[in-house]
């Protein structure tokens, strides 16, 4: 599994059963630096800027932009009223805007402090090519549930958020890996 930016709730269930992350992954921009929470509007995209540079061992963040401060308060104004907001959440934007040398350093800071709150434990591989089948996100209460309806695998933000503890049994639900 490769290192991603609050990966969604289908990668945290490959974890949960077992699944390594990728110790050297390649850069890809269309995963690793960005996650979709659910806002008071929807669904709500945040992405990390980055710089381009095909030949760095490591994705530099783009650091003249407020981007962690503008993503802290999308996850306050998304899940500040969450019935698990105070247990985790000032934590999460603490470490979502403390400085970070790369992305994947932030990636992985934020991996292993959401997997110590899962109490789920973490395995690294050179594997690149590990196969997954993923089944489909069952439905948990989500905030603005009124508003909209059951927006399957979003951030595992919302899925924390939501259920606390009762996520890492969520997560531990039926899931098979390999093809």
């Amino acid at each position: 599994m490769p290192l991603k930016y609050l990966p969604q709730i289908t990668w945290w269930q490959a974890i949960a059963h077992g699944a390594a992350i990728e110790k050297n992954p390649a850069f890809q921009r269309r995963f690793s630096n960005r996650t979709a929470i659910l806002s008071a509007n929807g669904p709500l995209l945040l992405s990390i800027p980055v710089h381009q540079a095909a030949l760095q061992a490591q994705t530099l963040i783009d650091l003249r932009k407020r981007w962690a401060h503008q993503h802290a308060a999308a996850l306050r104004s998304a899940y500040g009223r969450a019935a698990w907001w105070l247990h985790y959440g000032d934590a999460l934007c603490n470490s979502i805007t403390q400085p970070a040398a790369s992305l994947e350093e932030l990636n992985l800071r934020l991996i292993s402090q959401i997997a110590q709150w899962l109490k789920l434990p973490l395995r690294f591989s050179d594997d690149t090519q590990q196969p997954i089948s993923i089944a489909p996100t069952l439905p948990y209460p989500q905030v603005f549930a009124d508003r909209f309806p059951f927006q399957p695998n979003l951030s595992i933000v919302d899925l924390l958020m939501n259920l606390g503890p009762r996520a890492r049994d969520y997560l531990r639900t039926e899931y098979t890996i390999g093809g």
